[in-house]
């Protein structure tokens, strides 16, 4: 699927995605217990604040349903799942207005996209998914959900706005995820 946002989104993004996607190394982090759990809780850590920011601007947002899309409940079953510690959360920069939380939330949801293919991968290469179910997204919905996501997000009337708010949610996952300066 591609648009015009979208489109801009991924160009304006692309460094800050392969960055993280690098040094985030995931399946490194996953075949070892003690590294699963603390991924675990780093991602409760930024999702956490990174929700609750974008409810308060995006929570009534026409066809969005934020709430259904909260990430929280399933990171927080997967920390107890795994016994793990739960840290305080990222000291994040919230995104100032609505096209900046929704470039924020594009990252969020792009990511939702991402842990189903992760959740695909670790099976074939026979790691258990134990403690790892905020990969699977939203299961055999999560094309769909996507797909509504877009629709919202056609609606920016400030993409140079939402540019910002994902660069920002880009960066700032990878500053708390993998200790880079943000």
């Amino acid at each position: 699927m591609t648009t015009p946002i979208l489109d801009h989104l991924r160009a304006t993004t692309r460094d800050l995605h392969d960055g993280l996607e690098a040094r985030l190394d995931v399946f490194a982090r996953v075949a070892d217990p003690a590294s699963r759990r603390e991924m675990v809780g780093r991602f409760l850590a930024f999702y956490r604040p990174a929700e609750a920011a974008l409810a308060r601007t995006l929570g009534d947002e026409p066809d969005l349903d934020f709430d259904a899309r909260r990430k929280v409940p399933a990171l927080e079953r997967d920390l107890e799942t795994l016994d793990a510690e739960d840290r305080s959360d990222a000291p994040l920069a919230a995104p100032t207005g609505r096209s900046e939380a929704l470039g924020f939330l594009y990252v969020l949801e792009g990511s939702t996209l991402g842990g189903r293919v992760i959740d695909r991968q670790l099976r074939l290469r026979g790691l258990s998914p134990e403690g790892l179910s905020f990969f699977e997204g939203y299961g055999e919905a999560t094309g769909a959900r996507w797909k509504a996501f877009c629709a919202v997000l056609e609606r920016v009337d400030d993409k140079t706005a939402a540019a910002r708010g994902a660069r920002s949610a880009f960066a700032q996952m990878e500053a708390w995820m993998c200790g880079v300066a943000a």
